[in-house]
């Protein structure tokens, strides 16, 4: 069985609303999900290592504009610049768009159900 549950990475607790929930990057590239009371506690404890939190709508939205401006390279580019193009897209989905994407499929959608 498949389990929804949305788990805070700092008291382990079930997080169950959106509101209460923060999601932040823990040395730039791993995601974590905290309430916002842990988020407080975990930003005063390690300043360095934890990102300010993450506003999801804004980023899918500047993610979306990224790879349309990096794919309008791909079509209006030849050559072995187009190479350069296409790596450099696939680089951003792999890199940027699938993580965003399994944060909203894994953490997102649950609290909306």
């Amino acid at each position: 069985m498949h389990n929804n549950s949305v788990k805070c990475n700092h008291c382990s607790k079930e997080i169950t609303s959106k509101e209460d929930l923060v999601i932040s990057k823990w040395y730039s590239f791993i995601f974590k999900k905290y309430h916002k009371e842990c988020y407080t506690q975990v930003v005063s404890e390690h300043q360095n290592k934890v990102s300010k939190p993450l506003d999801l709508k804004s980023n899918i939205i500047s993610l979306a504009i990224l790879n349309v401006i990096i794919l309008a390279f791909v079509i209006l580019t030849v050559g072995t610049t187009k190479l350069t193009f296409v790596g450099l897209l696939l680089l951003a989905i792999i890199g940027l768009d699938i993580p965003y994407f399994l944060i909203w499929l894994k953490v997102l959608r649950p609290l909306t159900k």
